[in-house]
């Protein structure tokens, strides 16, 4: 189908899982990709099957004043023709949602439907027609459900009311069963990173292993980078029509390449599907297949309409109706599970109880009210509250990063302010709201939610919370301080970390726990971040020796935030022109995120460039280029031309190849940086420096006025963000007055030539009159 608006990247979901209740030791190191040599999809068989299919036209119904401009025609009917082969194919159960149906909450409860009741043997299929977006600020991706205000220019509505793939990836994540398979008929940006994960504390190590050996998850999407996803009319979505043709089994031309009956998503449906619709479009839509997890699996199809059997009775399709009483019980058992580390446990047997309360009747909510001045709304909070920190608390637990914020417990943490909560689980419902707001890079908003957590959590006085308040409070105090950073607020962000923060965190240095320890490294790096924005080179380098410290301390270098560390540091270095000491620590960061995370992570592009920079200063423009370029392959694999990272790389490769002397060629790749940014930034400092850019290419090129034009704009920008102490903007009026300088002497020179020129053709005159003169 054709969309007006571009995207849907789906990224990440993988493995995780935890069985034994028993803890062991703590294991922090992150585990290498296990090959499998089988998996549980090759049996013939699933245990059980489940298909969930949304289909999207109508989105005018729901948008007010929107005249159907949004509307697709052939989501529906694709949706439907899925569902009807999966119930021909005999899955045990499917779940169609069409427009008003496909609210976000509804599709997230029929995930969590699944989740509850769904084992290792079973197979998901999640299928999604309709809008998705890459928003266009921040470039995260969405799906776009019925109840989604998609206005582009209001990203930030995206996070309330769209699906991000971020969220569709945890409660993946999350789930007990190896075989899922993602379908997205919509325009896609972006590509899978296939991150590793750690294991969980409470899972033995050898049941962890087989765990990730035989989980297999795929994600197929419609359309390649910036290609929208084509409908015709008398076939519906291309993409879907291909996926039917492929696995219909009473045709000859099919996906069962080997004619076995049976067709494997990556050996066999994957190619198949990218064939047909390039054939069908011209080429002008390609689709992608990634798998999610480094492991030889595959999921099968069988050809043969109902071959297999699902013993699977109603009842054991949905969670279990409970009583108020069984509810009570069940929910004492989520926080004895809890307390255990048992977490995946707990965050399944939680969804069971939310979605039993969730059923009740009001007159029997009203039994869970632990006295009578209760309101029902209040035990709502505190079940979406629970499930928002087994959320987190999964998720922290398995992640190799080191980030706190978690989609899903943003999501079930918005709910929950929905239903009266305590004032102690309101702060920390806008705690982890502005947490997740900063890592998307919503800096603004981010700062308004954790300042409203900070007021809350200041009136907290209960002894037995004081601990958790100020644990929260430093997390606030940083996230606060690197907003303010990113906002170009230094004053703020000196208060936040340097003095709100530092004194927390120095009120529990004694506290040698993991959980204290990390957050104390965080800080500190955040606090080495900070020196380095502000040009305090010196006390950069001992704030990132504190954190690698506190990093080191649990015998573990192997993380992310390790690698964050490093990159500094070599930062740090290249500013002090030891070249030698900065190669040194970017590819230590480098090694480190391409040991967690693959070769192609977009964690590493940064490095890469740095690398590329301090080989352009040694003039070793070979490896300059190199590094580059190696920085554009990964990124073009996982961004858009427009996306603000390419526009970097553009600027460096411009750099390069103006120190080549291949002028023609730098500045076409520094004009196509400057206009991404001015685009995506306007008057902004990423915009400053593709100015300034421009502006040292022309003095290469001695075109004086352009490049003064370009510098005094680049400069103008970097006063009003960063004020003309700022480094940054004395490196540039340095350069405006060397360049101006280099034009007078140009200037001088060019008129003692011009002089000089004229006294030798008044020489050659009067030698020439004086020969013809009698």
């Amino acid at each position: 189908m054709t969309l007006k608006k571009l995207l849907v990247t789906l990224i990440v979901v993988m493995l995780s899982g935890e069985a034994a209740t028993g803890e062991l030791p703590k294991i922090n190191r992150a585990l290498k990709p296990v090959k499998a040599e089988s998996n549980p999809a090759f049996t013939g068989s699933y245990q059980r099957k489940f298909a969930i299919c949304i289909g999207i036209n109508k989105y005018s119904e729901y948008t007010q004043n929107a005249k159907g401009e949004y509307d697709l025609t052939a989501a529906v009917s694709d949706a439907e023709r899925m569902a009807r082969f999966f119930k021909e194919s005999n899955f045990c159960q499917v779940v169609l949602l069409k427009d008003k149906e496909a609210t976000k909450d509804r599709i997230i409860e029929e995930l969590e439907k699944v989740k509850a009741v769904a084992g290792k043997d079973d197979l998901l299929v999640f299928y999604f027609a309709g809008h998705g977006i890459v928003a266009n600020k921040t470039y995260h991706s969405y799906l776009i459900p019925f109840d989604c205000l998609f206005n582009g220019s209001e990203d930030q509505k995206l996070d309330e009311n769209g699906i991000s793939l971020e969220l569709l990836k945890e409660i993946t994540l999350t789930m007990n069963n190896y075989h899922i398979l993602l379908l997205l008929d919509c325009c896609y940006s972006g590509s899978v990173d296939t991150n590793r994960l750690k294991k969980p504390d409470s899972m033995p190590e050898n049941e962890f292993m087989d765990f990730v050996a035989n989980r297999c998850i795929y994600a197929l999407f419609a359309s390649g980078i910036t290609q929208p996803a084509q409908e015709k009319r008398w076939a519906g979505g291309v993409f879907t029509d291909s996926i039917l043709r492929g696995l219909n089994g009473h045709m000859d031309n099919n996906a069962d390449a080997n004619k076995d009956g049976k067709v494997l998503v990556r050996d066999e449906l994957i190619g198949f599907v990218r064939e047909d619709v390039s054939k069908k479009t011209q080429g002008m839509q390609k689709p992608e297949g990634e798998k999610l997890q480094k492991t030889d699996g595959d999921i099968m199809f069988d050809l043969n309409a109902g071959a297999a059997s699902n013993k699977a009775t109603a009842n054991e399709l949905i969670p279990a109706p409970m009583t108020p009483d069984e509810i009570k019980s069940n929910y004492s058992e989520v926080l004895k599970l809890q307390k255990n580390n048992t977490l995946r446990q707990a965050g399944i047997l939680m969804i069971k109880v939310y979605l039993a309360y969730c059923a009740l009747p009001k007159k029997e909510q009203m039994l869970l009210l632990r006295d009578e001045k209760d309101q029902p709304k209040e035990r709502h909070a505190e079940f979406l509250e629970k499930l928002g920190e087994l959320s987190w608390q999964q998720i922290s637990q398995l992640s190799v990063d080191d980030k706190r914020d978690s989609a899903l417990a943003s999501y079930y943490s918005g709910k929950c302010l929905k239903y009266n909560p305590s004032p102690f689980s309101e702060s920390i419902a806008y705690c982890k709201l502005g947490a997740y707001n900063y890592s998307r890079g919503y800096y603004n908003t981010a700062e308004i939610l954790l300042k409203k957590g900070v007021i809350l959590l200041k009136k907290i006085n209960d002894e037995d919370k004081i601990k958790k308040r100020d644990d929260e409070l430093l997390v606030c105090f940083r996230l606060l301080g690197m907003s303010a950073l990113q906002l170009y607020k230094y004053e703020d962000a000196r208060e936040y970390l340097l003095e709100q923060s530092k004194s927390l965190a120095e009120k529990y240095k004694d506290d040698n726990s993991e959980d204290a320890s990390l957050e104390r490294a965080r800080l500190y790096n955040d606090i080495g971040c900070y020196y380095i924005e502000t040009g305090g080179f010196s006390d950069a380098e001992y704030w990132l020796g504190k954190s690698l410290k506190e990093y080191k301390s649990h015998g573990d270098e192997n993380r992310a935030g390790v690698a964050e560390v490093y990159h500094n540091f070599g930062r740090v270095a290249l500013h002090n022109a030891d070249v030698f000491q900065a190669l040194r620590h970017f590819k230590s960061a480098i090694a480190i995120n391409e040991e967690l995370f693959g070769t192609d992570s977009v964690r590493t592009i940064s490095s890469l460039l740095h690398i590329s920079n301090v080989y352009l200063k040694r003039k070793e423009l070979k490896d300059a280029l190199k590094y580059a370029l190696k920085a554009k392959n990964i990124a073009y694999h996982h961004y858009s031309p427009e996306h603000p990272v390419i526009a970097e790389i553009d600027s460096q490769l411009g750099l390069v190849y103006m120190d080549e002397g291949k002028y023609s060629i730098a500045e076409y790749f520094l004009k196509k940086a400057l206009a991404v940014s001015q685009r995506r930034f306007g008057q902004h400092p990423k915009t400053a420096y593709c100015y300034k850019n421009l502006g040292m290419l022309y003095r290469s090129k001695q075109y004086w006025q352009k490049s003064i034009e370009c510098l005094n704009k680049a400069r103008e920008i970097q006063q009003e963000f960063l004020t003309s102490a700022h480094y940054v903007s004395v490196s540039t009026a340095d350069a405006l007055k060397e360049t101006e300088s280099m034009k007078a002497d140009a200037e001088i020179k060019r008129k003692e030539e011009e002089e000089k020129i004229q006294k030798d053709q008044k020489e050659k005159e009067k030698s020439w009159l004086n020969k013809i003169s009698p």
